[in-house]
C-alpha cells in the first residue's frame, strides 16, 4: 500500500499464512479522505486474526495518517510483521518526549532534539519525529493492549520500531504479537510536520502528550480513564467526547502535525455524535452511579457542549459545514434537555442538571461550571448564526446565574462547585476551569449587550482573591 508517494506499508508473513481483503470503505470529506480496510488473517485456512489499515489523506498537504490495528482470534504463532518503507534521503534530525525519573505528565516531560548520522537499529518505545531533506515522519507508540469495552482499552505492552537500512531507502518494522491486541500509528508527509527547533511546537507536543498521557487513535484522541469510571485501569485508555487536543491543535501552527489531527479529532467527533445530538460518555461513572443511579452511556453536559464547541470553531477555522450542521444539532438538543430537565430560579432562570442517563434521567446536580459553558455555547451560536432561540436560552441560564450568584460564593472566598438536588450548593470548584468560563462569558457579553455583568464580575473577583490567597500561603 503507498502512503504517499516516497512511503509503503506491508504486512509480511510466512508462506502458510494468507491475508483476504474482506471489506472496504472510503470516505469523502471536503478536508481528508479516509480509506478503511478489513482484512482476514488465515493459517492452514482457519482464521486467526483480523486486521483493520486506515488511511487519511489530507487535501491541504501531500500527508497521511496510517493507523493499523491487529486482533489475534486464537493463539497461532506467527512471524508477522509490520514493516513501513521510506524511499527518503539520509535523515537530518529526530526528536522525541522524554521523562526524567519515570515521571509522566506534561510538566515532566523534556523535549529531546538529535542530529541524526545514523538512526540506531532499535529506537524506542515513543513517539519519533524523524526529518529528512525531503521527508518528515512521525512515528506514534506501538501498543500491545486488551479492549475492556466502552471504548476503554488497557494497555499491556509498549512495542518499538526496528530500522533497516538498503538501495531503496529505509525500513521501519515491528513483529506483530501472538496474544494480545496490536496497534500503532505513522504520519508521513512531504512537507515538514512540525518544527522541532520551535518552542511553540514543542510545548503543544509536549501538553496532549499523545506519548504517555494520552492516545491517538482512528477514531480519535484518547485520554487516561478516571479512577470513578467502569471499566478502568492505572493502564487504560478511553474515547473522550471532548476532544480537547484536537480544539488545542485547531487554533495551533499551520503544520502538518497538529493541523492532521486537528482534522482527524473534527471528522472523529462528527462520527461519534449519536442520533439524539450529543456524544455519549461510554463508560459508568461509578460515582453517578451510586448517586443517582445513572448507568454508563450518559449524557455529561460538559463533555458534550466542549465537543460542540469544538464543532463550532472547527467550522469557523475550516468552513466545513458538517462540523456546523453537528453544532446546530446539538444545540437544539441542548436547548429541548434544558427546557424540559432544568428547575427554575425566582426569576424564572433555568438551573440545568449536569447529566442524564441514557433512559432520560437527569436528576443531578447542576455545577457551575457546566452550566457557564452551556449560556456561552448557545451565545456563541447566536453570535454564528443568529438564531434567537439560542439567544434566549442563553438569557435565561445568565438569569440563573444572577438570581443564585450570591449562594455561589463560600464563606472562604472560594466557589462552590455546585448546586445540589436539595437546593443546597456544596462540593469543590476546580482552581481554574470555572473561573476561565465566567471570564469568557464576560467577554460574550460585550460582544453580544456591550457591556459586562456585574453579578458575573462578583463571582470572578471572589475566586481570583480566593486563589491569588491560597498562593501566597501555599
Amino acid at each position: 500500500m503507498l502512503i504517499p508517494r516516497k512511503a509503503s506499508a506491508a504486512i509480511i508473513s510466512s508462506s502458510d499464512i494468507e491475508i483476504k481483503l474482506s471489506k472496504e470503505t472510503t470516505t469523502e470529506h471536503l478536508l481528508m479522505k479516509e480509506v478503511i480496510k478489513e482484512l482476514d488473517v488465515f493459517k492452514l485456512d482457519e482464521q486467526i486474526a483480523e486486521l483493520r489499515l486506515t488511511t487519511n489523506t489530507f487535501t491541504h498537504n501531500n500527508a497521511i495518517l496510517y493507523f493499523v490495528d491487529y486482533k489475534p482470534l486464537l493463539d497461532f504463532k506467527t512471524d508477522l510483521e509490520l514493516q513501513f518503507g521510506l524511499k527518503i534521503s539520509k535523515p537530518l534530525v529526530s526528536a522525541t518526549i522524554i521523562y526524567p525519573h519515570g515521571r509522566y505528565n506534561y510538566s515532566q516531560s523534556q523535549w529531546s532534539v538529535s542530529q541524526v548520522n545514523k538512526i540506531p537499529g532499535k529506537l524506542s518505545s515513543d513517539i519519533q519525529f524523524i526529518d529528512a531533506k525531503d521527508c518528515s515522519l512521525c512515528l506514534g507508540t506501538i501498543e500491545v493492549y486488551k479492549d475492556l469495552g466502552c471504548t476503554v482499552s488497557k494497555e499491556l505492552e509498549k512495542l518499538s520500531f526496528s530500522l533497516k537500512r538498503n538501495n531503496q531507502g529505509y525500513t521501519f518494522s515491528t513483529g506483530l504479537p501472538f496474544t494480545g491486541e496490536f496497534k500503532t500509528w505513522v504520519m508521513v508527509s512531504d512537507e515538514q510536520i512540525a518544527d522541532i527547533y520551535d518552542e511553540e511546537h514543542e510545548n503543544l507536543i509536549r501538553r496532549a502528550d499523545l506519548n504517555a498521557f494520552r492516545k491517538l487513535e482512528a477514531d480519535g484522541v484518547y485520554d487516561k480513564v478516571p479512577e470513578s469510571y467502569e471499566p478502568t485501569d492505572k493502564s487504560a485508555f478511553w474515547r473522550n467526547p471532548a476532544q480537547h487536543v484536537g480544539r488545542l491543535y485547531l487554533t495551533g501552527p499551520d503544520n502538518g502535525y497538529f493541523r492532521n489531527i486537528a482534522l482527524l479529532s473534527m471528522y472523529s467527533t462528527l462520527n461519534n455524535q449519536n442520533t439524539k445530538g450529543y456524544w455519549p460518555t461510554k463508560p459508568k461513572s461509578l460515582w453517578l452511579y451510586n448517586d443517582y443511579n445513572i448507568e454508563g452511556n450518559f449524557y455529561d453536559t460538559r463533555f458534550s457542549t466542549d465537543a460542540a464547541y469544538f464543532m463550532l470553531d472547527a467550522y469557523q477555522v475550516y468552513n466545513e459545514n458538517k462540523a456546523l450542521d453537528a453544532a446546530v444539532k446539538y444545540a437544539d438538543f441542548l436547548v429541548d434537555y434544558i427546557r424540559k430537565y432544568s428547575s427554575l430560579t425566582i426569576s424564572d432562570g433555568y438551573l440545568v442538571p449536569d447529566y442524564m442517563s441514557e433512559a432520560g434521567k437527569a436528576n443531578t446536580h447542576c455545577s457551575l461550571n457546566h452550566l457557564l459553558a452551556e449560556m456561552n455555547f448557545l451565545y456563541k451560536m447566536y453570535i454564528a448564526t443568529e438564531n434567537e432561540t439560542y439567544k434566549e436560552t442563553a438569557e435565561l441560564l445568565k438569569v440563573a446565574v444572577k438570581d443564585t450568584s450570591e449562594k455561589w460564593i463560600k464563606p472562604n472566598g472560594d466557589l462552590w462547585y455546585c448546586r445540589l438536588p436539595d437546593g443546597t450548593y456544596g462540593l469543590q470548584d476546580y482552581p481554574t476551569l470555572t473561573l476561565n468560563d465566567l471570564k469568557e462569558s464576560q467577554q460574550l457579553f460585550w460582544q453580544v449587550y456591550g457591556l459586562p455583568d456585574k453579578d458575573f464580575q462578583i463571582l470572578i473577583e471572589a475566586k481570583e482573591k480566593f486563589n491569588q490567597s491560597n498562593l501566597q500561603t501555599g
